[in-house]
This record gives C-alpha cells, sequence and structure tokens, in this order.
C-alpha cells in the first residue's frame, strides 16, 4: 500500500520542527530505531508516522516500518531530504513518529503504591534529564515529580538519553508548591539532597514513604523547600571537586535508598 507522499512544504512538516523547537509537554517526537521498537512494549499513541523508503534497509528497519502503518493514525511518505531537514540524527532509522503521552497529575498518584519518590527541582539540561531517567527505570522507581524543570521530558535528547524509558517511568510535571504540598499533605519524608550538610547518603535511613529532592545543575534545589519538615542528605566528596554531575549524584542516592529499601 502506498500513502501520500509530502514535502518540504506541507504543514505538517513545519507542525514537527515546531514540536521540536517549542517545550511541549504532550508530544514526543521518535526517530531512533531502538526507541521506536519500544511501541511492542509500551503500546505508546502514534498520532503520525512519516517514512523514507530511500533510508530503510535492514530487515529490522522495515519490520519496525511495518508496525507503524498499523498502529498510526495518520502516515506520509517523505524524501531523503524532506527526512533530512527533519532528522536530528546521523545514523537515521528512516522514520519519524509524532507520540501523545497520557499525563499524571498529582491528584491520581496512589500514596500507596508510590512510597519511593524522586523530585526532579529545575533541572535543566536535557541531557541530565534522560540521564535521571534511565536509573529511574533501572531502579524501579515509583514516580518522579518534575518541579519547574527548565526542559521538557518530551526533548528529544531527553529521550535518546534516557534510551526511552521517559516513556516508561510514571512521572507529573507541576509546580513547587504543588509538589511541595503533596508531599507534606501526605507524610512523605523529604530527603534534600545537599553538596556538604545533613547525613551522609550511606547512612541514611529510606525506610517509608521518601521523596529525595535534587535540584538545578548551577543553583541547587529551591530554597523554599527548606521551609518544612525536611531531611538533609549529602554525598562525600574527596577530591577537589565540591559537587557532581546531578546525574551522576542521583544515580548514586537512588541506588543506595533502592538497596536499603530491599534490605528491610
Amino acid at each position: 500500500m502506498s500513502y501520500q507522499m509530502i514535502g518540504l512544504k506541507h504543514p505538517i512538516i513545519k507542525e514537527i520542527k515546531g514540536y521540536k523547537k517549542k517545550f511541549n509537554n504532550k508530544i514526543m517526537i521518535i526517530e531512533d530505531l531502538s526507541i521506536l521498537k519500544l511501541r511492542y512494549k509500551y503500546n505508546f499513541k502514534v498520532l503520525k508516522f512519516l517514512y523514507c523508503d530511500e533510508k530503510i534497509f535492514s530487515d529490522e528497519s522495515k519490520k519496525i516500518k511495518s508496525l507503524y502503518l498499523t498502529v498510526s493514525s495518520e502516515i506520509y511518505a517523505i524524501s531523503s531530504k524532506v527526512y533530512n531537514s527533519l532528522s536530528d540524527k546521523e545514523n537515521s532509522a528512516g522514520m519519524i513518529a509524532v507520540v501523545a503521552i497520557d499525563l499524571l497529575n498529582l491528584d491520581s498518584v496512589d500514596i500507596v503504591k508510590n512510597s519511593f519518590i524522586l523530585v526532579l527541582d529545575g533541572i535543566e539540561l536535557p541531557g541530565n534529564l534522560g540521564t535521571i531517567f534511565r536509573t529511574a527505570d533501572a531502579i524501579n522507581i515509583d514516580l518522579v515529580i518534575n518541579v519547574d524543570l527548565v526542559t521538557s521530558v518530551f526533548n528529544n535528547r531527553t529521550l535518546s538519553n534516557s534510551r526511552g524509558m521517559c516513556l516508561k517511568v510514571p512521572f507529573v510535571n507541576t509546580t513547587y508548591e504543588k509538589a511541595q504540598q503533596f508531599l507534606l499533605d501526605n507524610k512523605y519524608r523529604i530527603l534534600l539532597s545537599e553538596p556538604k550538610e545533613g547525613t551522609c547518603y550511606s547512612k541514611m535511613n529510606y525506610d517509608g514513604k521518601i521523596a529525595i529532592v535534587v535540584g538545578n545543575e548551577r543553583f541547587g534545589i529551591n530554597k523554599k523547600w527548606y521551609d518544612n519538615t525536611h531531611e538533609k542528605l549529602y554525598i562525600p566528596m574527596y577530591g577537589d571537586s565540591e559537587s557532581l554531575n546531578v546525574g551522576v549524584a542521583t544515580s548514586i542516592l537512588l541506588y543506595e535508598a533502592k538497596n536499603k529499601r530491599n534490605q528491610i
């Protein structure tokens, strides 16, 4: 079956370029083959699918294309020139999927099933955000609460660095005020990640309902977190550097908390 061939001036092309430029909280653009394959597992909703037969060579790629032709609401064939204008990847799969994500909100969070929460406060860099989501999946976090993010979970680099796990890990996008109120109302222990103060992460008690808060790459945690009940934890630094990259630090904290919780 053949599908409509569209050119550079088609409105769909402009629409997809717009998705890539803007901070969008409902749409992901997928062009990595390994992430396109996740449709088998996670059954996300595909709004639009664009493919370029000039760039689809392997049997695996052809199989993925066939799958998307059966699940996409809209399908468009494009030339190599049009594909290159859209794609961010040098080693492309020859396919682009526009995917819709069903967003959670704090009102729908089951506090019994979500006792282990990670709070990301003002993360700026999509690479860091993607790395953190990859780790969050690896330790099977219950929920990620994104507070006042500067970048987006739906950024293509975030998606790539997470290896697609931001399609899987449950998350909520909200404000500091709403996140703080939710945690306090539901009696979570709020553990604030600090450069030097508090309890060493390896000696911290991670029992019960906990929310580990990590902050912005440059400015750290919003100072308002300290106005309410909280505990501080830190990762000791033995060299000249004052702190770790937020993605690295978050991975260390999450694995320590997961291991301690598994011992209960």
